[in-house]
């Protein structure tokens, strides 16, 4: 069943129509306690991945509800620390990104699977909020507000992404030509 995540940053709340009881609140909190607050989420391998102040949070796999659990001895929900704010992430083509202000992160899969995860620096362009970056067919668009440019991220033949470069001057000659 389909299920909506809403949050304004303070509060989050699922509402599931084939749930009895249709709205039920998200009260996220991790395994140091601390409570979880977001506004940029993404689902990616049947976890919901949210960007907080200094790193990404991650739910119980197929459990929204649940973030600070251990499954036989391993965390199943957790948290991937950042030396800086993160500004968004966004489930595209094979991984998960995860935008700061100043670079890219790509995640292959999920944190748990220890003897296949990778996470590295993909693009030295960030992202200046969860609401500047745009998925497009095969393209996921970012502004970044550092280089006052937007750049873009390609899926190739393969399945396989790679930063592309700046469509900044493409952007400009649309709006000019067209607005």
């Amino acid at each position: 069943y389909d299920v909506f995540v809403f949050t304004n940053g303070n509060k989050a709340f699922a509402y599931c129509f084939e749930w009895e009881e249709k709205k039920r609140d998200i009260n996220a909190v991790d395994n140091q306690g601390r409570e979880i607050k977001w506004l940029s989420m993404a689902d990616f391998e049947s976890h919901l991945y949210v960007a907080s102040q200094y790193g990404v949070h991650f739910s119980h796999s197929a459990d929204i509800f649940t973030w600070n659990d251990t499954v036989d001895g391993i965390e199943d929900s957790g948290y991937i620390d950042f030396s800086k704010r993160v500004t968004a992430v966004k489930a595209f083509s094979t991984g998960l990104f995860i935008f700061t202000e100043t670079d890219c992160s790509h995640l292959n899969t999920t944190p748990n699977d220890t003897a296949n995860a990778r996470l590295q620096t993909v693009a030295m362009n960030g992202c200046f909020s969860f609401e500047s970056i745009v998925n497009h067919d095969i393209y996921l668009f970012f502004y970044d507000d550092n280089q006052k440019g937007v750049f873009y991220i390609q899926m190739t033949d393969t399945g396989q992404t790679r930063p592309v470069g700046s469509v900044t001057k493409e952007v400009q000659s649309f709006f000019n030509n067209n607005v």
